[in-house]
């Protein structure tokens, strides 16, 4: 729709200009049909004359006329501007018919999608593909190597006959060459459909091309046959599938199924005919011959019956009985075994295994009667051995080879319904004991001390020791009940075992077995023992003890074995170191003629005293050099006294033992030594001490070397003093001659002297 926009402004509102195909003051005013512009031929009228014609049109007499149907734009009827795809020339001449497109006959721009772009477009592509595309056909189009499949004639233009079975024709006569997949008989264009042949890889059935349609490959299961056209035998069975299969060529069966015999199968096996295994009917495919049969068959088709007396079955091609029924023998068990016989050999007829209570090469003896079947319990079984009559087991009650012998009457009868003991058969050694009685014959009755059963009178005992099972009576103990429980025990109560009381003792006693008297002292004593200090005065320390009747009692010295009692009283009185030893008091039992004793340790504490040195001096002389002898301190004391020693002017402990030990001696020590010795009891604190002085002197070799010394003093001094030396030295050598203590006084004297 025109826009207003584009009109002049003034009042009367008319355009200045109309788009294409629209006329009029205000261009409302369509063209004519097919006119592109248009205007008013005169004033206010609404009939417009055509300038300008769509493409296909042409302007004539100001309307707008068609052109040729060929023709896409034109300027009159006869002279067109372009022609329609297909067309070429003036007057838009039709192209060839495997052209598309074209600028002249003979020049093809585009060729239809069937053809090749070669020889202007004249090459069908149902021509046969050859190398070079440029000679697939002829300028004419006809093709030079024939057509594809499903085409014929000259260009391979037209379809075979019956294209939709026939896949390839004769180019010419259009007579079908080859078939499409399922169907033959090229002769009637292929109207024939092939039989159950296999297919191919591809899934296509195929099969001969002419006249007889063969399959090449095998045949579709269930189908036989030169064209697989044929069906097998229903009976015919692969595998146990349910398709039938035979052969392709002659028709015969692969496999039957159960029950069933001949080249189709067509026969039934005989309905006695079995697999051994699992009792299926089945025989042999091509004959019907019986593999096995049924239970009571034989022969080749188990058409006959096994002999009656045949256990089971009998063999399949003579009937020969596998075994035979009992008491029956001969190939066929058509023989009796001899009477006492409970099976015999099946071919010569010899006695197996006898009947019950029978025996011998023909079971012709009879066994003991004492001999038991009670340990079989089927009957018919032999109780005595074949060959010499032994029994296998005794009757309740016998023993022996043959039974002969009675049990020991006192074997136990094991139930309430048998009344006879039992026993081994090989020796006579009963399995278990009545209640009472041990030993391998239960010949041996149970101690009377063992404990009833149920207060039935019965003592009960181990068959093979005669060890109590329920213990002992009271007052008895040991697994046989032999030993007595102590008198003292409580009730004499012990324990079954161990013997120890078991409910505790009488009064007056004590201990696991109550053997211990009970014993105490008084005053009480901690722990059985006393110590005091020397000069002390013990009191009376009395021994006690419950007896009935009394008991004597006396005190004894464990020393000397003296006696130091008084009516069961121990005195002591002032006590010395002397005193201390263990006393002992004896409580002699007349009621169990037993003496019990019990113990005191009295310790006497003293000292230290009678203090002295070894050996026995004061002073000691060492020479320096030497080896200091041992210096012991001695003293007297209780507890055990504590040693020290010490040295004048040295605030150091020499040594903490009772023995003083220099070794090799030199200058240093010479002094006072002093050894302490103290009571170690912290309630009787006493200590004393006893002083040793040590003198080292000096050596020969030291003598030289002073006189030497002296002899260069007395040469450097001055004349004025050598009257004095003279004198000193002749004062030195007298002491020389006395002692050695002087001469070393002497040095000393000397050294302040030259000082």
């Amino acid at each position: 729709m025109w826009n207003d926009k584009d009109c002049d402004g003034n009042s009367s509102g008319k355009c200045q200009a109309c788009p294409d195909g629209y006329f009029g003051n205000k261009c409302e005013i369509s063209c004519t049909n097919k006119c592109l512009k248009c205007f008013a031929s005169t004033f206010n009228t609404s009939k417009p004359e055509c300038t300008l014609c769509e493409e296909g049109y042409f302007l004539f007499m100001n309307s707008c006329v068609q052109c040729s149907k060929e023709c896409r734009s034109c300027n009159n009827f006869d002279s067109c501007i372009k022609c329609k795809p297909g067309f070429y020339g003036p007057v838009c001449t039709k192209c060839h018919d495997s052209c598309l497109e074209c600028t002249s006959k003979d020049s093809c721009t585009k060729c239809k999608p069937n053809f090749y772009a070669v020889n202007n477009c004249r090459c069908s592509k149902n021509c046969a593909l050859v190398k070079d595309t440029n000679s697939l056909c002829y300028a004419n189009g006809t093709c030079t190597r024939g057509c594809v499949d499903g085409k014929m004639g000259e260009k391979c233009s037209l379809d075979c006959p019956g294209k939709d079975k026939c896949l390839a024709c004769d180019r010419k006569d259009g007579r079908c060459t080859k078939c499409v997949a399922g169907f033959y008989n090229t002769l009637k264009f292929c109207s024939d459909k092939c039989g159950r042949c296999v297919p191919d890889s591809n899934g296509n059935t195929t099969c001969s091309n002419n006249t007889n349609g063969y399959c090449y490959g095998e045949c579709s299961d269930g189908y036989f046959g030169k064209k697989c056209d044929e069906n097998c035998s229903k009976n015919c069975r692969r595998n146990n599938e349910d398709i039938p299969t035979c052969y392709q060529k002659t028709g015969n069966c692969m496999n039957c199924p159960p029950g069933y015999y001949g080249s189709f199968c067509q026969y039934k096996c005989n309905e006695n005919c079995i697999e051994s295994d699992d009792g299926i009917n089945i025989c042999n495919e091509n004959m019907g011959e019986c593999q096995s049969c049924k239970r009571g068959y034989f022969g080749t088709f188990c058409t006959y019956n096994c002999s009656d007396n045949c256990f089971d079955t009998c063999d399949i091609v003579t009937g020969k009985c596998h075994q035979c029924e009992e008491n029956f023998y001969g190939h066929f068990c058509e023989k009796r075994c001899f009477q006492n016989c409970d099976t015999c050999d099946q071919y010569t007829g010899v006695c197996n295994i006898c009947k019950s209570n029978f025996y011998g090469e023909s079971c012709n003896l009879t066994c003991p009667g004492n001999c038991s079947a009670e340990k079989y319990k089927m009957t018919n079984k032999t109780v005595c051995q074949r060959e010499t009559g032994e029994c296998l087991t005794c009757k309740t009650g016998f023993y022996g080879k043959t039974c002969d012998k009675k049990c020991p009457k006192n074997c136990a009868k094991y139930f309430s319904e048998i009344t006879s003991p039992k026993c081994i058969k090989s020796n006579g050694r009963c399995i278990n004991c009545e209640i009472g009685y041990y030993g391998m014959f239960c010949e041996r009755k149970c101690r009377k001390t063992c404990q009833q059963l149920n207060n039935s009178g019965k003592r009960p005992c181990v068959q093979t020791t005669g060890r109590c099972s329920l213990g002992c009576i009271n007052g008895w103990h040991g697994g046989m009940c032999r030993l007595i429980c102590n008198a003292t025990c409580e009730n004499r109560a012990c324990d079954l075992l161990t013997g120890q009381c078991s409910k505790g003792c009488i009064i007056g006693y004590e201990g696991y077995f109550c053997e211990k008297k009970q014993i105490f002292f008084e005053p009480n004593l901690t722990e059985d023992a006393l110590t005091v200090n020397e000069g002390t005065v013990i009191t009376d320390i009395n021994c006690r003890s419950r007896c009935n009747p009394v008991c004597s009692i006396q005190w004894t010295r464990e020393q000397d074995g003296l006696s130091v009692s008084k009516n069961g009283t121990l005195q002591l009185g002032t006590v010395s170191r002397e005193t201390t030893g263990v006393y002992t008091c004896m409580v002699i039992d007349s009621w169990l003629a037993k003496t019990f004793h019990k113990s005191i340790s009295v310790y006497i504490k003293y000292g230290p005293d009678h203090l002295h040195i070894i050996p026995h001096e004061n002073y000691l002389t060492i020479t320096r050099g030497e080896q200091a002898p041992l210096v012991k301190c001695m003293a007297e004391c209780y507890p055990p006294c504590k040693f020290q020693w010490t040295k004048k002017n040295d605030s150091s402990v020499w040594i903490v033992n009772d023995t003083l030990q220099l070794g090799v001696v030199t200058w240093q020590h010479s002094g006072i030594y002093t050894c302490t010795v103290t009571n170690t009891d912290k309630e009787y604190p006493k200590s004393y001490s006893l002083s040793l002085e040590i003198e080292v002197t000096g050596n020969e070799g030291h003598k030289s070397n002073s006189l030497r010394m002296l002899v260069l003093v007395i040469g450097a001094c001055a004349v004025a003093a050598a009257v004095v030396i003279v004198t000193v030295l002749g004062v030195a050598l007298t002491l020389k001659r006395t002692t050695n203590r002087g001469y070393f006084m002497f040095f000393q004297l000397l050294s302040s002297i030259t000082q």
